[in-house]
């Protein structure tokens, strides 16, 4: 589940996905998983929610992925290209 108190986004064991969701409803940006892995991914705990920055921040700490943040869009992890490079290489 996640809430908002007192200027902190609190979450218990959610889905990553939804975490992306709460985020891209607060700051009005779009939220994208960059790779299909993350889905799996669950939160626990609280981050301050004031500054969009704040949050990509302590998110890439706590997850150990890159958030990158370009305009209104924001992109958590990297693409997975690596099934379909050796895929190609086997043939």
């Amino acid at each position: 589940y996640t809430s908002w108190r007192n200027g902190f986004f609190v979450f218990d064991h959610t889905p990553l996905p939804k975490v992306a969701h709460r985020i891209s409803e607060t700051f009005g940006v779009d939220v994208h998983l960059a790779n299909p892995s993350l889905q799996d991914r669950e939160l626990s705990g609280s981050i301050e929610s004031s500054d969009l920055d704040v949050v990509i921040s302590g998110l890439a700490k706590t997850l150990d992925i890159p958030i990158r943040k370009r305009g209104e869009e924001v992109v958590v992890g990297k693409p997975n290209f690596e099934g379909s490079l050796h895929n190609q290489s086997a043939n």
